[in-house]
């Protein structure tokens, strides 16, 4: 993974900035998941290399110019802490720099498990067939333990996002036989037609829309 990431410089956001705001548009969390000892980790992102007191400024100067929301809680451990949520005003001014196609974004949930012991998978995107493309390239890159049974699929309409409006989601679901992992990151890279996080979003930007 890069250091950083492509973006199209539209915006005054510093880099560091605008690795803090990628992830409050698409994972959400709280602030102490921001902290700089625990946000790379913790998102599996390039680090934002802000201290600790740069990182509290950029979130509430973020929240304070309506890009991010969220409530305070005390979490288990009795730790005061808020939650970091993108708005929709958010969202708008990360799309501008990341220019994502949201007609190949995916998500994915391990969402179940059989008496066999099988584990229920779960792909979500507003594309049919980038669903499937993942789910075969997936499949044949050792990543999905998938043994030819059933496909379900279904459609419906919500956000994927909870920032952006509702609009058709469809799903492709299926047991695997095993958590077994194996995969072939070059051949999946290859084949790759989607995007699941920001660092993917510009290996696209030549691609049409689904």
């Amino acid at each position: 993974m890069t250091d950083r990431i492509e973006r199209t410089h539209v915006s005054a956001l510093t880099d560091s900035e605008l690795l803090i705001l990628d992830m409050a548009a698409t994972c959400g969390g709280c602030r102490r998941m921001y902290h700089p000892d625990v946000f790379a980790e913790q998102f599996n992102y390039p680090s934002h290399n802000l201290t600790l007191e740069h990182v509290t400024r950029v979130l509430d100067y973020f929240e304070q110019d309506g890009l991010i929301t969220g409530v305070e809680f005390v979490d288990r451990w009795g730790r005061p802490d808020k939650e970091v949520l993108a708005t929709a005003k958010g969202g708008a001014l990360w799309e501008s720099e990341r220019a994502p196609d949201w007609s190949r974004y995916l998500e994915c949930l391990y969402n179940g498990r059989d008496g066999h012991e099988r584990i229920r998978f779960s792909i979500y995107g507003h594309s049919p067939q980038i669903c499937r493309a993942y789910f075969e390239a997936a499949r044949d890159a050792g990543q999905l333990d998938y043994r030819n049974g059933r496909i379900k699929t279904g459609i419906g309409s919500r956000p994927l996002v909870w920032w952006r409006p509702a609009q058709t989601v469809y799903l492709l679901s299926v047991w695997l036989e095993s958590w077994r992992c194996n995969t072939d990151w070059s051949y999946l890279e290859m084949k790759r037609r989607w995007w699941f996080s920001p660092e993917e979003i510009s290996k696209l930007w030549e691609w049409p829309p689904a």
